[in-house]
């Protein structure tokens, strides 16, 4: 009878806690690839808005871009039991969602594209939509452009959408593109030597953002101008055009889709957000540099212009 009591006063103290306090000591696995400088950005982002709630802890797993890294991460995450996964990417989504993980995943730093293929109840996230064809507006103004070289890694789906999309519109400019597919960093060197281009375009894949700054430093010693998705800001070198989406607005909202997610348990109903401010980065001083023309619209229309 004393069993029962007890049993009895706990459920009247469990549903007579606040809203939210249900799930208390939270523990949430985030996939992280590796090489990608926005999604570090975004995660220290994340963290800080989650900051407020003590209870909530994360555990980070840092997969190689490739597909087994990414099931596996998503498969230790599971194997801890926790209340929620984020995902920064498309393929690491689609890994981690492949795995059914029976908890809500957070989808961040996709494009619209890829994020309008991402299917499940249980799923919500963030995502963002570049004006990718304004680049190759301005490699035009900067200097003849006839061939371009796009890089990509055909396994990171956000990679090969980008490459997909550049290669069709540099077609509409009179650009001939030539996809160079860069699966191992350490490839790089090779794949850019025998490359015969007037200049070069990067997707946002964390193979080419490990090796992002031998990209630039091989380009600019053959004076081959570089459009860039990413944003390497806490490096030094930066390619001539950077277009890339606020990582901290990601990070943010991503966020809060995340205490919303935790608190009712599911991501159901959340939906899609996008991420709208990004920044368009105008090297004015590698422009210089290398002798190129300079481009009057890109100095107007940067948010930031290196001098």
């Amino acid at each position: 009878m004393k069993r029962a009591f007890l049993a009895g006063l706990l459920l009247v103290l469990l549903f007579s806690l606040p809203p939210g306090a249900a799930w208390a000591g939270s523990t949430v696995g985030v996939i992280l690839t590796r090489g990608t400088p926005s999604y570090e950005i975004s995660y220290d982002a994340l963290v800080k808005y989650v900051s407020g709630r003590k209870d909530v802890k994360f555990i980070l797993q840092r997969p190689y871009p490739d597909p087994v890294s990414w099931s596996n991460s998503a498969r230790k995450l599971m194997a801890v039991d926790v209340s929620a996964i984020v995902t920064y990417g498309a393929s690491a989504t689609f890994a981690a969602l492949k795995e059914n993980p029976g908890v809500p995943v957070i989808f961040v730093g996709l494009t619209k594209t890829t994020a309008a293929r991402v299917k499940g109840k249980n799923v919500a996230g963030v995502y963002s939509s570049l004006p990718l064809a304004s680049l190759l507006r301005y490699l035009k103004e900067i200097q003849a452009t006839r061939v371009l070289g796009v890089l990509y890694d055909s396994r990171e789906a956000d990679s090969a959408h980008e490459t997909a999309e550049i290669t069709k519109v540099s077609k509409e400019y009179g650009i001939s593109p030539v996809k160079l597919n860069l699966v191992k960093a350490g490839g790089v060197a090779a794949l850019l030597a025998n490359a015969r281009i007037d200049a070069l375009y990067v997707t946002e894949c964390a193979t080419a953002g490990t090796a992002y700054q031998s990209i630039l430093g091989a380009m600019w010693d053959r004076k081959i101008p570089v459009a860039s998705l990413i944003d390497d800001s806490r490096k030094p070198a930066q390619a001539l055009i950077t277009l890339a989406p606020d990582p901290v607005e990601q990070g943010q909202l991503a966020g809060q889709l995340l205490l919303e997610a935790l608190e009712r348990s599911s991501a159901s109903g959340l939906g899609r957000v996008e991420s709208g401010r990004f920044s368009l980065i105008y090297n004015y001083r590698q422009s210089v540099v290398m002798g190129l023309r300079i481009s009057l619209g890109l100095v107007t229309e940067a948010t930031r212009v290196i001098y």
